[in-house]
């Protein structure tokens, strides 16, 4: 659309973006041990095993559908109470960080968070608190809550490889840590939750949480075939 952008104002000639093909799903990932979302038990057991982790809350967020980008760019100021605004993302251009605006309009959204996550971010905030005090620096809301003791910011791609370093030591199926956002609309879905909740809780259109981030699970398709017929 950029490019395109160019050529109607002139500046370019022609759109070479037109003529590259999307690579087919199966070249998307060139490892096939990768799954695309964990079943209820297997989240469930990556939550136990990361429940003493320094990081416990945020694990949380991802697993309860947030996105990599929403999770580092979540500052305190935006817990109330028990609900979080979602009105900032971090993502990262190659090896800076850039803070923004959240990916789409439907992407600012407003989480009542369930007791488990808010008392998570709760003992998250303690400790960080703590941590300033030993460190000499200054606490304020405005701080992330994604950071390293000395309170500075956590790179994405470390995020993400100690998501897998976490998955390995649980001995966990592999999956992408977009992975937990998928497994989270799928059980959502499969819970019977309407999908424009769905989507709402998640951020997206009600169509993207059929089409790509669902995922029909062993157990779901048992149960369709069981009720077909009755």
């Amino acid at each position: 659309m950029v490019v395109q952008s160019f050529v109607d104002q002139g500046a370019l000639t022609r759109n070479v973006i037109a003529l590259v093909e999307r690579p087919g799903d199966e070249l998307i990932d060139d490892n096939p041990e990768t799954s695309k979302s964990w079943t209820l038990a297997e989240v469930e057991r990556f939550r136990t095993s990361v429940r003493e982790d320094r990081l416990f809350a945020c694990w949380l967020l991802s697993c309860y559908g947030l996105r990599r980008s929403e999770v580092l760019g979540i500052r305190w100021s935006a817990l109330k109470d028990d609900t979080l605004l979602i009105r900032r993302s971090r993502v990262a251009v190659g090896k800076e960080s850039v803070e923004g605006m959240p990916k789409s309009r439907r992407s600012r959204r407003d989480l009542p968070l369930p007791a488990e996550l808010a008392a998570a971010l709760r003992e998250l905030r303690a400790l960080q608190q703590d941590e300033a005090r030993a460190f000499g620096s200054r606490w304020s809301d405005d701080r992330l809550v994604a950071v390293r003791e000395d309170g500075s910011s956590i790179r994405h791609e470390w995020y993400s490889d100690e998501f897998q370093r976490l998955r390995e030591r649980a001995g966990l199926r592999r999956i992408h840590l977009k992975g937990l956002r998928n497994t989270s609309v799928s059980l959502m879905l499969a819970g019977g939750l309407p999908v424009h909740v769905v989507a709402a809780w998640h951020g997206h259109d009600p169509a993207v949480s059929l089409s790509i981030y669902s995922d029909a699970q062993r157990d779901d398709l048992r149960a369709a075939g069981a009720a077909l017929f009755g």
